[in-house]
This record gives structure tokens, sequence and C-alpha cells, in this order.
């Protein structure tokens, strides 16, 4: 697709209110497209007691998870590699629980053309890293019913109570995401950050870990600016295209206050989940030398797979419309 430029990092923002919020909300940062309409007070009113019930079973789900894992990995060292057929054990548990919490939470997954095939090569070909396009937490859980990776989060996710404990079970690497705030191309992932991905890339033993190079997730219009982390190792990468066709409430997880997105989210008797896995991308020697070059290659095939526009914003211009204090009216229509 044609590059559709946005910003570039470090964009001023206008003083005018007015005008801020306009250009808030051409971003890919704020849903405003599935507002609270008639219908979805409707569903809010009927469909309440489903809600509690997804909250009370997803909880149940979580715990018992936890609890398993916790017998499972008795004694064992997150971060060093795990025996092969322990490995194998806790990937199938991990992959049923994923499909029982997306079951839970009514997400119908589709999965697109060769995806198992694809898959099924690239983890035989021990293809170190994989690439998707964040658009919901339900990415995660979809990627975990797949092949139930490693991946890459926010050190702050690992340190949370039960949940915490299943990331850091997966053997997950831990980023601190405090350049976040900082508007700069990379969006946080320089320095330790990369060098522990990179090592990860090395080391053959540990399974494939998923990454989302946009550092942050999108409203699923476009394809946003990837970061040079994941790429720059030079190793093979599995890209992996997920989107969420919707009519009433898009299930991309934007800028909103988390407890109405949830309490939304479960009150749709159904979410539609595309996803589709592409072969194996294996770098040439141009992108080898050049993490950026590799990226944005990586990102126009992607983009190109899901019929999605580039835009050239990213992490760090979601934080500064946040950090200006711009997010979604409860109601949806308006920032």
């Amino acid at each position: 697709p044609e590059l559709n430029a946005f910003r570039k990092p470090g964009l001023v923002l206008p003083k005018d209110p007015e005008e801020l919020r306009k250009l808030a909300a051409e971003s890919p940062f704020f849903e405003l497209k599935s507002p609270m309409k008639p219908w979805e007070w409707v569903k809010l009113v009927l469909l309440w007691p489903l809600a509690i019930f997804r909250f009370v079973s997803a909880g149940i789900v979580l715990s018992m998870w936890a609890g398993i894992l916790s017998v499972m990995l008795r004694g064992m060292d997150f971060e060093q590699p795990f025996p092969q057929a322990t490995r194998r054990r806790v990937q199938g548990f991990n992959r049923v629980v994923g499909f029982i919490l997306l079951l839970i939470a009514g997400c119908f997954v589709r999965v697109k053309g060769n995806s198992w095939k694809n898959l099924k090569d690239g983890i035989r070909q021990k293809v170190p890293i994989g690439i998707f396009n964040h658009v919901s937490y339900w990415d995660a859980i979809v990627l975990i019913m797949l092949c139930a990776p490693a991946a890459v989060a926010k050190a702050d996710f690992g340190a949370a109570p039960v949940i915490g404990y299943i990331i850091r079970s997966m053997q997950t690497v831990l980023v601190e995401r405090k350049a976040f705030k900082d508007a700069k191309v990379d969006g946080g992932q320089k320095g330790g950050n990369t060098a522990r991905l990179v090592e990860r890339a090395n080391d053959g033993r540990f399974p494939i870990v998923f990454i989302a190079p946009e550092g942050t997730c999108s409203d699923g219009s476009c394809i946003m600016r990837f970061q040079s982390g994941a790429f720059v190792a030079g190793k093979p990468v599995l890209p992996v295209c997920i989107s969420y066709p919707y009519r009433f409430f898009n299930p991309a997880y934007t800028c909103m206050y988390e407890p109405w997105y949830f309490f939304r989210q479960a009150t749709q008797l159904i979410t539609v989940v595309d996803v589709k896995v592409l072969p194996a991308y294996f770098p040439n020697a141009m992108e080898q030398e050049d993490a950026q070059l590799y990226a944005e290659n990586v990102r126009v095939l992607m983009g190109h797979e899901l019929g999605k526009p580039l835009r050239d914003t990213g992490a760090p211009e979601c934080r500064q419309f946040m950090d200006a204090g711009l997010f979604p009216h409860w109601s949806g229509y308006k920032l």
C-alpha cells in the first residue's frame, strides 16, 4: 500500500484545544467509530449477567491456570531453557487454556489460508521471532491458542499477581518501558531491551518469541511504524496478521478507560478474530545489515496482506496525546 505519512516522531501538538482534538481523532490511537448507540445500551441492559459470568469464569480459569503451571514447573528456572518434554507439555496445556478463555469471551477465531502450515514450518525451521500487528488485548490469547509462544511484555506485567506468574512461566522477555515516554523512533527498544531480545533470538533453545513492533495498540485501521528492536539480530521472523471485523463495537484497545472497555467487550455476544500466519520471512544481506530497512519491508508485506495503509506514527505520538490529557469520552462520540 502507498505510504500514508502522519507525523514525524516528536510532533508539536497544537495549543488550540479544538485543533488538538481534531488531530487526535484522525490518529489511530482513539476509537470513535463504535459509540454507545441505542443498540449498545440495549445490550448493556440485557447482557450484563453474561458479562459477570465471563468475568468470574475468566478469573477462575486464570487462577487454576497459574496453580497448575506452578505444579508443572516446580523447581524450574524461567530464565533457563526448559527440557523439551516439559516445554511440549506446558505449551500443549497453555494452548488448551487459551482456547477456553477465547470460548468464555465469545471470541470466534478464523485461521485463514495456509496459516497452520506456515506456523508449523516456521517452528520446524526454528524461526526465533514472531511479529504481529497489535490491535487488542485478545491478540495475546489468540497467539497462545495458536502456538503458546514466549513473548515480549512490559516488566510491570511480569510483576502482577497471578497473571504475572503465567507470563513469566512462558519465558517472556520482560522489558522496561521508561523510554516509552520519550518521543523517539525506537519507542523504548534501545539498550538493554534490544540486547536481551537479540540474545534470545540467537539462542535456539527457547520457544519462538512474539513481539508487536508497533509498540502499542492501534484502532486496527492501519499498520503503524515498526520499531527496529525485533529486527536487529538479522534473524528470520514469522509475520502474523490479526484483524477484528466488527459491526457495533471495535475490540481494538485504544486509549480508553479499561474497566469500561472490558465491560463493553464482555457484553458482545461474539467477537470475530481473523488470523493469517504468513510464511517465514528470511532477510537478505541488506536487511541483515539495516534493521530499519528490514522492519519497513516486513511492515509493507503485512500491510499488503491486511489491506491496511501504512502510517508513520507510533508509540511516542500516542504517549504525547495521553500526556496532553486526551482520552475518549465514555459515550465514544468525542474526546
